[in-house]
């Protein structure tokens, strides 16, 4: 096997595991452990293995496609409310949330975050399955300071939530997407697949907020 067989995302990302275990054994396969082939690989290629499969830029096989995307923030769109993402420089990884435009803040969204809950009964491979992302129960994003200042109501509601500035929140489409609360979504699937977009997008407008 070549190293290039072992590259997805457009060329950004080292295959998970698992879904390199579903091509070559089938869903059927008994195999748990991580091998260590596949541990020596991720801590020499991938910058942060512990949060994402993103390769590292030399061993990337197409890095200029990241200054190349069409992204839509939530000051370009007329909905007070919008799905969104941001990357996470420090994690290295993107956070999912629902931003929420602040009247007396025109460049800041109040982002209440979202975390992975589970994995959905999906018989198709792991890049296709559906991660349930449910509201964050709190954690150390979370500012108080911020929320008292957005001034909105039932904030008491949001366990975890924090000013992002509009301009590096990427808007998720969630057309279709139904939620068991009537007046907000209140969760939100997305595939591994379309989160390896997802990232492109994030970290794409993060490099030209910091231009980088």
């Amino acid at each position: 096997m070549f190293f290039e067989q072992l590259i997805v995302g457009k060329g950004l990302y080292l295959i998970p595991y698992s879904d390199l275990k579903h091509k070559s054994f089938g869903s059927l396969s008994q195999i748990r452990k991580l091998p260590n082939w596949y541990f020596r690989l991720q801590q020499k290629v991938i910058d942060n293995p512990v949060h994402t499969n993103r390769l590292l830029p030399q061993f990337a096989s197409n890095v200029s496609h990241l200054s190349n995307f069409v992204v839509a923030t939530p000051n370009q769109n007329q909905k007070r409310i919008n799905w969104t993402t941001f990357w996470d420089n420090t994690y290295q990884q993107i956070i999912i949330g629902r931003s929420i435009k602040i009247s007396t803040q025109p460049h800041l969204a109040l982002f209440h975050h979202f975390q992975r809950q589970n994995l959905l009964h999906d018989p198709r491979s792991p890049s296709k399955k559906q991660h349930t992302y449910t509201a964050c129960p709190g954690c150390h994003n979370n500012s108080d300071e911020d929320k008292l200042d957005s001034n909105l109501p039932n904030i008491t509601d949001l366990k975890c939530a924090f000013y992002v500035n509009c301009g590096l929140l990427n808007i998720i489409d969630v057309n279709g997407l139904k939620g068991t609360n009537n007046r907000l979504i209140d969760r939100i699937y997305l595939t591994r697949s379309s989160l390896f977009t997802l990232s492109d997008q994030s970290l794409f407008l993060h490099n030209k907020f910091y231009k980088l």
